[in-house]
């Protein structure tokens, strides 16, 4: 990989990491919120931080998400999406791995 490509490639990395890190706000964040809430009573063993982290990456990131109907989801369609997130994920590059895509994505 020529040196000019590896720049590109972390500047593109990097980028990526600083949209993630950046806080929703609005309706968005409000409805975030409360997607949280309802994960962590269901996961209690997993961090709201960890959980609000990386909704947050993958809805600015990877893929929108349609936050007003995930958290109204079925619980079954819920728990598919949160917990497919957090296990498909790959924070370093904030790409989802495995072909994972939620079902509640836009």
């Amino acid at each position: 990989m020529s040196t000019m490509t590896v720049a590109k490639r972390l500047t593109s990395l990097s980028a990526r990491r600083n949209l993630a890190e950046m806080p929703l706000k609005g309706q968005d964040k409000i409805l975030l919120d409360l997607i949280v809430r309802r994960a962590a009573r269901l996961l209690p063993s997993v961090r709201p931080i960890q959980i609000e982290m990386d909704l947050v990456a993958v809805h600015r990131v990877v893929q929108p998400l349609w936050l007003r109907e995930l958290l109204v989801a079925p619980e079954e369609d819920f728990l598919h999406d949160i917990t497919g997130i957090m296990q498909h994920l790959d924070r370093e590059t904030v790409t989802l791995t495995g072909h994972f895509l939620p079902r509640y994505a836009r």
